[in-house]
């Protein structure tokens, strides 16, 4: 019963941060497909779901690993559509309840979403990172709650494969094969939120709106999952051509004649700059103005949109 309830409440929330995930994968690298992706923590196998929508079910094989054989039930009831004599909807899906050890398989994506803080430690939970860095070939995504628990923990991940933590125990065992920050980060630095001189360290994390199972019974037609996430990949930092834009780290505060931004900048540094249409143009203004938390901004040079608005413009903004 666990494992329907895990279903009717946190199946949909899932499938939208996972997706978001892919989807930024997708979007900025249109010509790559996986042919292989592990998934640790799978649960109800959510991520087989997203990828078949992003990557129109062109994914060969799926390894799906998780403890809970109940969970693992559950998911293959799901692929089959609730009648166990029916084939999977969707083929080449394993379920194991652990990693597979033999080094010569290999995927192009090893995702860990909303399983990490289950582990009981620090340690289980980098060794868990090291272990799913060794399995792909490419790219691994984590991914959290927006809590600061959460992003806490995703930050532990992306600051271990970068080289900004401190080895401890037996995490000091092995090399870490080179990787940068795929996204949400455009730079490589320490995170500009964990360094803030503040008190209580806002979560860096963005927002995705979804419908909820209609079994739920859920009166609100649209919800919204906050979570936090890094997608690392391996190898060098390529040069893009959207390599240098920042991205909103907070919703745009909308003024009647001019929005603010707070954008986690490829310097590594936060900036707040002030776009009005009169200064910085219609275009850029239109496209501010509809961006949201979480998005990439066209800006070049952020640090150059910093004056403060004119006389005049400071009235609250409360439509669109």
């Amino acid at each position: 019963m666990v494992s329907v309830a895990y279903l009717m409440g946190r199946f949909a929330a899932n499938y939208a941060a996972i997706y978001r995930a892919f989807n930024e994968i997708k979007q900025r690298e249109p010509d790559f497909c996986p042919e292989a992706i592990l998934d640790f923590g799978s649960g109800l196998c959510t991520s087989v779901w997203a990828a078949e929508a992003t990557w129109d079910n062109k994914v060969k094989e799926y390894m799906c690993i998780d403890i809970s054989k109940h969970m693992h039930a559950v998911a293959d009831a799901l692929l089959r559509d609730g009648d166990e004599n029916r084939e999977r909807t969707v083929q080449n899906v394993f379920q194991r309840h652990f990693i597979p050890l033999s080094p010569q398989q290999n995927y192009n994506i090893a995702i860990s979403a909303f399983s990490l803080l289950d582990l009981p430690t620090k340690s289980e939970r980098i060794s868990t990172v090291r272990r799913l860095w060794k399995k792909t070939d490419d790219f691994m995504v984590i991914i959290e709650n927006g809590s600061r628990e959460g992003f806490k923990t995703v930050n532990e991940a992306r600051d271990l494969i970068l080289g900004l933590a401190k080895p401890l125990g037996k995490d000091k065992e092995g090399d870490i094969e080179n990787g940068y920050v795929f996204a949400p980060c455009q730079h490589d630095l320490s995170c500009p939120k964990t360094t803030s001189t503040k008190e209580n360290i806002e979560p860096c994390n963005c927002v995705q709106e979804y419908k909820p199972i209609k079994e739920s019974k859920v009166k609100s037609n649209s919800l919204r999952e906050r979570f936090s996430y890094v997608i690392l990949r391996k190898g060098a930092r390529q040069n893009r051509a959207d390599g240098h834009w920042p991205r909103l780290v907070e919703p745009v505060i909308q003024r009647s004649r001019h929005v603010i931004c707070n954008l986690c900048c490829a310097n590594g540094q936060l900036q707040r700059p002030v776009i009005t249409k009169t200064k910085h143009g219609k275009d850029l203004y239109r496209c501010t103005r509809h961006s949201n938390q979480g998005d990439l901004l066209p800006i070049s040079h952020p640090d150059t949109l910093t004056d403060p608005p004119s006389e005049g413009e400071g009235q609250e903004f409360t439509g669109q």
